[in-house]
């Protein structure tokens, strides 16, 4: 069973997961609402691990994915850019 990870709003990286698990999906928004933003979710515990899913919010906008699961072995790193804020929630099981 997944369980969720909420990462609070905000433009700033988050390291929101150690350890190895499975991602099974997310939601999340931007939050301000007049600008875009870009999330890369890595597999690791810094900007450098390798990206394992990319999330790309329109102003306003909502995204939800969900899958048959990507193992990831580290970590979660949450890399944001752009210029706009957002809150994601990810949805993880413990290996």
């Amino acid at each position: 069973m997944a369980i969720p990870i909420a990462v609070a709003a905000g433009t700033a990286d988050v390291l929101a997961y150690t350890g190895a698990g499975v991602l099974f999906g997310w939601s999340a928004r931007e939050t301000v609402g007049t600008a875009t933003a870009a999330i890369s979710v890595r597999d690791g515990i810094t900007v450098a691990g390798p990206i394992i899913a990319e999330v790309g919010l329109v102003a306003g906008g909502m995204s939800l994915g969900v899958g048959v699961g990507v193992t990831f072995q580290a970590g979660l790193f949450v890399d944001r850019s752009l210029t706009g804020t957002s809150a994601i929630v990810l949805y993880v099981s413990e290996d």
